[in-house]
């Protein structure tokens, strides 16, 4: 005998249905069980939990839970129910690391023979460097600008290896980070890269109105969080360059309205009155206030290191989402940049000039609206959106 067990059934209703007149029906034998849910414990409760997270397993279990298909829920607690582990089909870590993460993967490890799931684990960031053992200046990976070179110590990289050499399957964001993870860590799990994506139900389906007329004074977004510079170690970071320079010399000649998103980083601190300051927001509500400001340029530099070349180009899709022009930096030696695809970049090396001329052309009206609509004609051909076939097919593919 076997017995069909539904997804919707409760706890009372499954016990009743392996219940004979005189015995319990051997559960293990007998019974089938729909295994369509997915656990997913972000580890991130910021912006990356969300884009690798909360949104994509959000949308899918609005799409596909009510009908049973799929059911993906974000669990911030071990799960230990056998009857929801017998339906789970997997387990979906995001970026833990610490010990009190390894207990929680450890159980899952002990349980998998007996409930048959399959565990993943997401990384989205570089966190090795490629002189460790020889303590050479990139050993911790993450550039010293950024907080987290503090942070992550050389327990939780161990940590991240020894999960991802016990799970059937890793994800990373950009195959350069594929790429560095199998070289810098010896792990042979399978890795499969899923995209950054840039959620409709956030950012809307319209697209912005081009302008009518050249941009007088454009109003440009640098958007890059504080781990881009350090305020605390007076470090410029990624903006170690000319747009630094750029922005002081336009801002003092009042031909731009600059904005900085998330902080004021510390070299600006003189010309704080003329600058926009949006502090620290939650990843709800970056998408309406980007949108809000109409801004006409977003920029993204960076400077030469393997973490950035990891890095995705998730600055860049937002910024396509909102119909602004996004600048991001190639990298002059030939090593790759999250924005080599970027239909307007400069180099790592440009000047004040460069970025001037640059700024200027894309003022004149006919020159601005080409490139935007070029960017939203990318965001769906590339399948960029969240909501887009591509993606949805790629996340369910590996679940």
């Amino acid at each position: 005998m076997t017995i069909e067990l539904d997804i919707n059934d409760s706890l009372p209703e499954l016990t009743k249905k392996i219940k004979t007149k005189s015995n319990i029906v051997d559960q293990k034998k007998y019974v089938k069980v729909k295994k369509n849910v997915v656990i997913c414990h972000p580890s991130d409760s910021t912006g990356c939990g969300h884009i690798r997270f909360v949104y994509p397993f959000t949308y899918l279990n609005a799409v596909y839970g009510k009908r049973g298909q799929l059911v993906p829920f974000l669990a911030p607690i071990f799960i230990r129910q056998g009857d929801i582990l017998a339906r789970t089909r997997t387990i979906y870590f995001q970026r833990q690391m610490t010990d009190a993460h390894m207990e929680i993967v450890n159980g899952y490890k002990n349980n998998q023979a007996k409930f048959k799931y399959k565990m993943i684990y997401d990384l989205d960031d570089l966190v090795w460097g490629k002189n460790e053992n020889e303590g050479g200046t990139n050993k911790h990976g993450i550039p010293t600008y950024n907080f987290a070179s503090d942070r992550i110590t050389s327990n939780l990289k161990d940590n991240i290896i020894t999960i991802m050499n016990m799970v059937d399957l890793v994800t990373v964001s950009t195959e350069p980070l594929k790429k560095y993870v199998q070289e810098l860590t010896g792990v042979k799990t399978p890795i499969e890269v899923v995209s950054n994506t840039v959620p409709q139900f956030l950012y809307g389906k319209a697209r912005r109105a081009g302008v009518k007329r050249r941009i007088e004074k454009p109003i440009i977004v640098y958007p890059q969080s504080p781990t881009h510079y350090s305020n605390s170690k007076k470090m410029k970071g990624d903006l170690n360059n000319s747009w630094y320079d750029y922005f002081m010399k336009s801002i003092e000649e009042n031909k731009i309205q600059m904005v900085t998103m998330g902080n004021l980083p510390w070299m600006f601190e003189d010309v704080k009155d003329k600058i926009k300051v949006i502090p620290w927001i939650n990843a709800y509500q970056y998408a309406a206030i980007l949108k809000a400001m109409s801004p006409h340029f977003v920029i993204m530099p960076l400077v030469p290191n393997d973490f950035n070349s990891a890095k995705s180009d998730i600055k860049y899709i937002e910024t396509c989402a909102v119909g602004a022009i996004g600048i991001g930096t190639k990298f002059k030696s030939g090593r790759i940049s999250p924005y080599d695809n970027n239909i307007v970049t400069l180099p790592d090396d440009c000047t004040i000039k460069d970025i001037e001329e640059t700024i200027y052309k894309y003022c004149d009206s006919k020159e601005y609206n080409e490139v935007i609509t070029k960017q939203y004609d990318m965001l769906d051909t590339d399948g960029r959106y969240l909501e887009s076939p591509q993606f949805i097919n790629k996340l369910i593919s590996i679940l």
